[in-house]
């Protein structure tokens, strides 16, 4: 039985001062020493070499599939030592069913050299040079019947680049790097820019299964790659995962340095669904995921949902790579790279740490980086139980009606965000649940609207709808480029002209904008800008620079500041 937080290390101080930091990496140390990767007992599997008949689980005679895994591990009385389940690096163990663990302190993870092991559902393999294609035209070949619905293809090497999944045959024809399964001839279609014989290809058929689940205390996952799980493009509402945790109660479990691609809905991630189920503690460290299949309500590569509330989650240096499975009618996804949540009106997690999360730049990337939802309630830092830290947005493709800069309760702190929006986008601001808001602290936006005609109106940082005069924005920089379609100055007049609407003013109010000597000498300052929106004609400050007298034009402002040149 694992301990909470607050027993390990205490409430969190607040977020802006060096112990916190301090007391992260204390309970991070903490979470790690209560799963280790060494057990008393070991076995040994190989997908080439090993033998399940004769191999006795030694590393010099190992067993071969995921099926004598899991009956190994069925058939073992758990002990204080634990059980440690390795698997070959640099093989692929391929199977119809996963792993799944739920006694406690057990391990599985790799040994050797090479690439991380993968537990794959891409168990059709297609050898170059095996025949059985079709020449349809061109590049389009196809083979059939198959008669059990094909849910991805692939090439084996890259296996990361997948293939556009197409409508019908006529999309495959036309698109270089396409594939697609006709459900009524039964026939895969593939066009990959040359004869498919000549290549090494892998299918995975459509499938709703799991691929690693953990539920058992003081488990580890480490170094495991899970390919395949939970693909049916028939039927995109199931939430299934590559690598899941569903433990519960005072339980915890570690993933370690494991990666999830081609997975249904979600790739990696924490789920504890059961009616009344609460509590549970679940580490994610140096974990990549991607490549997930997109579906009707919004696919995740990382995901922490509770039930009944109490869980604690900790997402360090983990990274997503491209979001969605490419596919006919699918331009971007409609989630986040990382999403927390919990049932509707259900307690919330009891704890949330996001630290150095990244959304790497990919051309289906996700819309958000890490959605932070279900955080406990704080009306100040030192009640602050949800952390963003460190987050970096290499280039997200996003879309909507707006985006959150810091969900509600939580504290966003030292991150760098670069965001390409490719349609309308109202607004890019503070929005939370009034007044609970959440902090924006030290964090850097650049926005580039190259890609985007639509008109904004409302650029700015600032809380939009609540009532209270604290933003919670502190320290931050946002940078606004590529505008060509887009007038960003009466964007940022909008905003400004908002932000005075929510205060109660007087003739002794004094509003400053700070700008460019270069807007203020073509009129293209936003003092200007208010002028001609609205008459109110402010008073123009101009600095300079100079030796001695300086002639200026009588319009460039009402008053003119000149200094001596730095020396």
């Amino acid at each position: 039985m694992a301990s909470t937080y607050i027993d390990l290390v205490g409430p969190p101080p607040a977020a802006t001062t060096f112990a916190f930091r301090r007391w992260y990496f204390d309970l991070l140390k903490a979470r790690l020493a209560e799963a280790p990767i060494d057990r008393t007992t070991t076995y040994h599997f190989d997908a080439v070499d090993g033998d399940d008949s004769t191999g006795d689980g030694s590393q010099a005679a190992p067993w071969r599939t995921l099926t004598k895994a899991q009956q190994v591990y069925d058939d073992w009385t758990p002990d204080a030592g634990g059980l440690a389940l390795l698997l070959r690096r640099g093989q692929v163990f391929r199977g119809n069913s996963g792993l799944n663990i739920s006694k406690d302190h057990v391990t599985v993870a790799g040994y050797g050299e090479g690439a991380r092991p993968q537990v794959s559902r891409f168990t059709l393999e297609l050898p170059p040079g095996g025949g059985g294609w079709t020449q349809v035209s061109g590049n389009h070949y196809k083979r059939g019947p198959m008669l059990t619905t094909i849910g991805w293809l692939r090439r084996q090497d890259p296996s990361l680049d997948p293939p556009r999944r197409m409508a019908d045959a006529a999309g495959v024809t036309a698109t270089t790097h396409s594939w697609w399964y006709d459900p009524v001839s039964l026939e895969l279609h593939v066009n990959l820019g040359a004869d498919p014989d000549s290549m090494a290809l892998e299918a995975v058929y459509a499938n709703s299964d799991d691929g690693l689940v953990v539920s058992g205390d003081g488990c580890r996952i480490d170094g495991i790659r899970c390919d395949g799980w939970g693909v049916n493009p028939n039927d995109t509402s199931v939430q299934r995962y590559g690598i899941k945790t569903t433990v519960t109660a005072h339980d915890a479990v570690v993933i370690s340095h494991c990666d999830a691609y081609y997975n249904g809905r979600h790739n990696m991630g924490h789920y504890a669904p059961a009616v009344n189920a609460s509590g549970g503690m679940a580490t994610f460290v140096n974990c990549r995921a991607g490549w997930t299949l997109a579906d009707v309500s919004g696919e995740t590569a990382f995901v922490g949902y509770t039930y009944d509330g109490a869980t604690e989650l900790i997402f360090h240096d983990c990274a997503t790579a491209d979001a969605h499975l490419p596919q006919t009618g699918r331009t971007h996804p409609r989630n986040a790279a990382l999403k927390t949540h919990q049932a509707g009106g259900h307690p919330p997690h009891a704890l949330i740490l996001c630290w150095g999360f990244t959304v790497e730049a990919s051309a289906h990337g996700f819309v958000r980086g890490a959605v932070l939802d279900g955080a406990p309630t704080a009306a100040n830092l030192q009640d602050v139980r949800t952390f963003n830290v460190g987050e970096r947005i290499e280039a997200v493709d996003g879309r909507g009606v707006g985006l959150r800069l810091s969900p509600s309760n939580v504290v966003t702190l030292n991150c760098d965000w670069r965001l390409r929006p490719t349609s309308a986008l109202s607004g890019l601001s503070n929005a939370g649940v009034d007044p609970l808001n959440g902090w924006l602290i030290n964090t850097r936006i650049h926005v580039d609207l190259s890609m985007n005609s639509a008109q904004y109106d409302a650029w700015g940082l600032y809380h939009g709808t609540a009532s209270v005069a604290d933003p919670k924005i502190w320290h931050c920089a946002l940078r606004i480029v590529g505008a060509d379609a887009t007038d960003v100055g009466f964007a940022l007049v909008t905003t400004a002209l908002k932000y005075l609407d929510r205060f109660p003013k007087s003739a002794s109010t004094v509003f400053v904008v700070i700008a460019g000597s270069g807007h203020v000498m073509y009129g293209q300052g936003i003092n200007y800008r208010i002028d001609r929106r609205t008459g109110e004609r402010g008073v123009t400050v101009m600095m300079a620079e100079g030796e001695g007298p300086t002639r200026v034009a009588r319009g460039i402002g009402e008053f003119v500041y000149v200094s001596q040149p730095e020396s």
